[in-house]
C-alpha cells in the first residue's frame, strides 16, 4: 500500500516539474522574441509631433514624414514668407531662417533680407492664400498653389495666382528647408522663378 501511495507521489511531481518545465521554456522564448523585437526596432524610432499652427498630430521618423506633415508645414513657411508687412518682416524671416538646412541658409538669408529691404523701402505688404497643394512625398517637395496680393501703403496694387515650391530635408526626426521658391505654376517641379517669394512681388 505504501509503495502505491509513494509511486503515486512521484509520479505527481515528475508531472508538476513537467509542467513547470514547460512554462518555463515557454516564458523563455516569450522573453526571446521580446529581445529580439525590441532591437529590431532600434534606430527605426517613430516619433510623434505637432507641427507650428496645426491641431493635429503627425509622425516624423529619423528620415521620413508623413504627407500631412510636409503639407501642412509647406503651408506654414509659405505663410511666414508671404504674409509680411514692414512691422513683422524681420520676425518672419528670422523664423524662417531657424528651420533652414545648414547648406542652405547662407543663399536662403541673402535673398529674404533682400526681400525685407525691399518691403520697408516700399511700405509694401503681401498676403497669401493657399488654395491647392501637390507633394511628392519621395523627395519630400510640396508644392503650394495660392492667391498673392500686393499692398503699397493703402493700395491693393495687384492679385494673381501664384505657386510656390517648398523642399525638405530630414535627418535625426528634424526637418529642415532646403529650397523656398516661385515656380512656373504650369510645370512646379521643373521650372523656378528668380526669388524666394519674400517680396519678390515688388519691382
Amino acid at each position: 500500500m505504501k509503495k502505491k501511495i509513494l509511486d503515486s507521489e512521484n509520479l505527481s511531481l515528475k508531472r508538476d516539474n513537467n509542467r513547470w518545465r514547460t512554462t518555463g521554456l515557454a516564458l523563455g522564448l516569450a522573453n526571446l522574441i521580446l529581445v529580439i523585437t525590441v532591437f529590431s526596432v532600434i534606430g527605426a524610432e517613430r516619433t510623434i509631433v505637432v507641427p507650428a499652427v496645426t491641431h493635429k498630430t503627425f509622425w516624423l521618423e529619423d528620415e521620413n514624414a508623413s504627407q500631412e506633415y510636409l503639407e501642412q508645414m509647406a503651408v506654414f513657411f509659405t505663410e511666414l514668407a508671404l504674409n509680411v508687412s514692414p512691422s513683422n518682416a524681420d520676425y518672419q524671416k528670422d523664423l524662417f531662417l531657424k528651420y533652414t538646412d545648414p547648406r542652405s541658409h547662407g543663399v536662403l538669408q541673402t535673398r529674404l533680407s533682400l526681400g525685407v529691404e525691399k518691403i520697408k523701402r516700399k511700405n509694401a505688404s503681401t498676403t497669401f492664400f493657399p488654395i491647392e497643394l501637390e507633394t511628392d512625398v519621395k523627395n519630400k517637395i510640396v508644392v503650394v498653389h495660392g492667391e498673392e496680393t500686393l499692398i503699397i501703403g493703402q493700395r491693393v496694387i495687384s492679385k494673381s495666382a501664384k505657386a510656390y515650391r517648398v523642399n525638405f530635408k530630414m535627418g535625426q526626426g528634424r526637418m529642415y528647408v532646403t529650397e523656398f521658391t516661385e515656380v512656373d505654376k504650369n510645370e512646379p517641379f521643373k521650372v523656378a522663378v528668380e526669388g524666394t517669394g519674400l517680396g519678390n512681388s515688388i519691382n
